[in-house]
C-alpha cells in the first residue's frame, strides 16, 4: 500500500538520508519532499545509444562499449594513473584514470564494461580521461541505456547517490502530486498534468516529452509570478489616489521656467504623468530612459505638480552621490524654488533626524531626496503625494513597499536607466504602466567606443594626456576597490597610485564605495571643479555623477561588466560640447566576449543593447534548468519564453477578474501567501 503523499515531510525522514546528506541536501536548498521533487537536472545525458570505438569524437561525450586488455597502474610524484586499452570489433581507445588506483581490480583482463565518456586527443591518438563505468552488476537503464540526469553537485552527496535517491523520490511519489492551477488553463493551454512533468523533467522519455514538461513548469512559474501583479493592480484601483489641488498646464508652465528647450519625449513623457496624478487612482508607473535622456528632470517637473498641489514629495536614490546631485538640481530649479527641498542621508545626527521628522509632520508641501535613509521609521509623511525611487533595480520589492508604506496609497514613479526588454519588463515591474524616453538632449553626440586589450595600456595613457592638454577630464573605473591577490585584477586603490605617477599633472582621486559620503562628495567636488581632472573608482561612479567637461571613460576588464552596466559608464561622459569617448580595456581575447563587448562599438541605443544581450546569450536547447540566480526562477527563462509569459500575464488577469481569491486551488494561493504576504494583505484592506 504507497504511503499517502505529503510534501512537506522533512527529507530527514526520507529512507537512506541521516545527518551527513541531510546537511547536503539543505545546501541545494532541499528540506521538504516537495523540494526534493522540484529540484531539477541542470543538465543532461544521452546515454541512450551505443557508439562503436572507430566512431567516437574528439570533445563529444558518447556511451560505449568494449574488452578491456590489461592495465597498468602508475605512481608518480605524488599522481596516481592507470592506464589501459579498450577494444571492439571496430577499433581501439585509451583509457586513462587519475587518483583512482581501485580501476584495476575493478576491470581485470578480458572484462567486457560499458563506458560513458568524453574522449580527448593527445597526439595522434584519442584518449578518455576518468570515463564512467559499469560491468554487468549495472543493468541497462539504471545508469545507462535512457536520458540520464546530472543533478547540482554540493559536498557529501555522491552523484549517482543523489540521482538514485530523486529518481526514487519521483517514482514513488509522481504519480501523487495533486494539481496546483485551474483545469480551465490546463485546458487553455494545452499543458501536461503537473505530475507528469515532474515525472518527465527528470527522467524524459525523448526531447519532445522534454519540451512539455520544461513549458507546463515554466508557465507556472511565470504564473505565480504574474498573479500576484494581477492582485496588485486590482488592489491598487480600489484605492482613492492623493486629493491634489492641480491646475491644468502646469506642466507647461514647470518647462517654461528653465533655460533649455525640453526634449520632446520629456515633455510628452510629464504630460502622460500629469494625467496620472490627475486619475481616479493612484499611478503606478515605470519610467525607463536611456542615459542623459533627461529622466530626473521629468521626475522632478512630476514631483513639482504635487507640491503645487499641496502635497509631499519623496525622491529615493540608490547611492549618497546621485541623491546629492538630485538634490542640488531640485534647489537650483525656479518651480521647486518656493518650496523646501531637504536631503536625509544615513548618518545623520539625533537632532538632524528630529528637526526633519519635525518638518515633515507639518502638513506643508515639501520635497525629500534621500537614499536609503528616507526607509527609517523615523521618517513620516503628513501627506505623501508621490513616491519617486530611481534606479529601481538598485532596490527590492520591499522597499519600494516600504516608502508607499509612508503615504495613504501615494501615488509611485519607479524610474531605471537601465533598458529593459519586455520580457523583462513584465517580470521586473507587471504591476507597473511602462513609459519610456528615447531621445537625447539636442546637440548631444553619441558616445565612440572602442574595445582594446590590456597590452594597449600605453596608447590609452597617451590618449589620455592629449585629452587631458586639451582641458578634458577622464573617468578610469576598475572591477574591485583593492588589487586581489590571485586574480590579476586591477584595484581602484592600485590604479589611482599609477596614474599618479604616470599622469602627475591630472591630480587623480579615487572613489569607491568603502569610502564614507563625505570622503566621497570632497573627492567629486574637486573632479567637477577641475582641481582634479582624472577621477578613479569602481561601479559607483555608473550612476550621479553629471560633468559636462568629461570626455574619456576607461573601463578595465570590461569583459566582467553587463552590457547595460557599461553602456551606463559610458553615459557619465560626452554630455557637455565634446565628443565623449569611452575606451573599453578587456582582459580576455577570447572570441565570444569581444564579440559581445563589441556590440557597443556598433550600438548607441541602450534599449537596443538590452536586446541583443539578450539575443547573444540565446538558449532553449535541452540543457537542463538553473536552481539559482537573480531571476528567481528554476525552469522559466526570460530570454526564450517571452509568448509564454505573454500568456501567463493574460491568464493571470483573466483568473483574478474572475475569482480574486483563488479558493478553487488552495495550494497555488497558500505558496503565494508564503512568497507574497504584501499581496493578500493589500486585499484584505482594500
Amino acid at each position: 500500500m504507497r504511503e499517502p503523499f505529503d510534501p512537506e515531510l522533512p527529507v530527514s525522514r526520507l529512507p537512506g538520508v541521516g545527518p551527513r546528506r541531510e546537511a547536503g541536501l539543505s545546501r541545494l536548498g532541499v528540506r521538504t519532499l516537495r523540494d526534493a521533487l522540484f529540484l531539477f537536472p541542470r543538465r543532461y545525458e544521452d546515454r541512450r545509444r551505443l557508439t562503436p570505438l572507430e566512431e567516437l569524437q574528439e570533445g563529444r561525450p558518447a556511451l560505449f562499449r568494449g574488452r578491456v586488455g590489461e592495465l597498468s597502474s602508475q605512481r608518480s610524484q605524488g599522481k596516481h594513473r592507470v592506464r589501459g586499452l579498450l577494444s571492439d570489433p571496430t577499433g581501439c581507445l585509451r583509457l586513462l584514470w587519475f587518483h583512482r588506483p581501485g580501476v584495476a581490480a575493478q576491470l581485470p583482463p578480458g572484462t567486457e564494461a560499458v563506458f560513458w565518456g568524453r574522449p580527448a586527443r593527445f597526439g595522434d591518438a584519442l584518449v578518455c580521461v576518468n570515463p564512467e563505468f559499469w560491468t554487468g552488476s549495472v543493468p541497462q537503464g539504471e545508469e545507462w541505456g535512457r536520458i540520464v540526469p546530472v543533478y547540482p553537485g554540493t559536498e557529501g552527496l555522491p552523484p549517482r547517490w543523489l540521482r538514485s535517491f530523486l529518481l526514487s523520490q519521483v517514482e514513488r511519489c509522481a504519480p501523487q502530486i495533486p494539481e496546483e492551477l485551474p483545469e480551465s488553463l490546463i485546458r487553455r493551454r494545452g499543458l501536461l498534468p503537473l505530475k507528469e512533468a515532474v515525472r518527465q523533467l527528470h527522467a524524459p522519455d525523448d526531447e519532445v516529452r522534454w519540451r512539455e514538461a520544461r513549458r507546463r513548469l515554466a508557465y507556472q512559474e511565470l504564473l505565480e509570478l504574474q498573479v500576484p501583479f494581477a492582485l496588485r493592480r486590482r488592489a491598487a484601483a480600489s484605492l482613492p489616489p492623493p486629493v491634489l489641488r492641480c491646475e491644468k498646464g502646469v506642466s507647461e508652465r514647470f518647462w517654461a521656467d528653465l533655460p533649455f528647450d525640453p526634449t520632446p519625449g520629456q515633455r510628452e513623457a510629464l504630460r502622460a504623468l500629469e494625467a496620472d496624478l490627475g486619475g481616479r487612482h493612484p499611478m503606478n508607473r515605470l519610467l525607463q530612459g536611456d542615459v542623459g535622456s533627461g529622466k530626473t528632470l521629468v521626475a522632478l517637473g512630476a514631483l513639482h505638480l504635487v507640491l503645487r498641489g499641496g502635497a509631499q514629495g519623496a525622491y529615493l536614490a540608490p547611492t549618497e552621490i546621485l541623491a546629492r546631485q538630485v538634490w542640488e538640481v531640485a534647489r537650483r530649479l525656479p518651480a521647486l524654488a518656493p518650496f523646501p527641498v531637504d536631503l536625509v542621508l544615513g548618518g545623520r545626527s539625533l537632532r538632524e533626524r528630529e528637526e526633519q521628522a519635525e518638518a515633515l509632520e507639518r502638513p506643508e508641501p515639501r520635497l525629500v531626496v534621500g537614499t536609503h535613509a528616507l526607509l527609517e521609521d523615523s521618517v513620516r509623511f503628513s501627506r505623501l503625494g508621490l513616491a519617486v525611487i530611481d534606479e529601481q533595480h538598485r532596490f527590492g520589492v520591499a522597499q519600494r513597499a516600504a516608502l508607499a508604506a509612508k503615504g495613504r496609497s501615494p501615488h509611485l514613479l519607479v524610474m531605471t536607466a537601465t533598458p529593459i526588454p519586455r520580457t523583462l519588463s513584465l517580470a521586473l515591474f507587471g504591476d507597473l504602466s511602462s513609459l519610456a524616453l528615447r531621445d537625447l538632449p539636442p546637440g548631444r553626440s553619441p558616445v565612440v567606443t572602442r574595445v582594446l586589450g590590456q597590452k594597449d595600456l600605453r596608447r590609452v595613457l597617451a590618449f589620455l594626456r592629449q585629452e587631458l592638454a586639451r582641458g578634458g577630464r577622464a573617468f578610469w573605473v576598475c572591477p574591485l576597490v583593492e588589487e586581489s591577490e590571485g586574480t590579476g585584477l586591477p584595484g581602484a586603490m592600485q590604479r589611482r597610485e599609477a596614474l599618479a605617477r604616470a599622469l602627475p599633472e591630472s591630480c587623480p582621486e579615487v572613489v569607491h564605495g568603502r569610502l564614507d559620503g563625505a570622503a566621497k562628495a570632497a573627492a567629486l567636488e574637486r573632479f567637477r571643479s577641475g582641481e582634479s581632472r582624472l577621477l578613479v573608482g569602481t561601479t559607483v561612479l555608473e550612476v550621479g555623477i553629471d560633468v559636462p567637461e568629461a570626455t574619456v571613460m576607461v573601463v578595465e576588464h570590461g569583459e566582467r561588466f553587463g552590457l547595460s552596466q557599461l553602456h551606463q559608464l559610458r553615459g557619465r561622459v560626452g554630455r557637455g560640447s565634446s565628443r565623449g569617448v569611452c575606451l573599453l580595456l578587456s582582459g580576455t581575447e577570447e572570441e565570444d566576449s569581444l564579440r559581445r563587448l563589441r556590440i557597443l562599438e556598433r550600438i548607441g541605443d541602450g534599449f537596443r543593447i538590452a536586446e541583443a544581450d539578450c539575443a547573444l546569450r540565446g538558449g532553449g536547447e535541452m540543457g537542463g534548468v538553473r536552481q539559482h540566480g537573480d531571476s528567481g526562477f528554476k525552469v522559466a527563462d526570460l530570454r526564450v519564453d517571452a509568448a509564454l509569459l505573454e500568456q501567463a500575464r493574460q491568464d493571470a488577469q483573466d483568473w483574478v477578474d474572475a475569482e480574486p481569491a483563488l479558493d478553487s486551488c488552495p495550494l497555488f494561493r497558500k505558496r503565494l501567501e508564503e512568497r507574497y504576504p504584501d499581496v493578500f494583505r493589500l486585499l484584505a484592506g482594500a
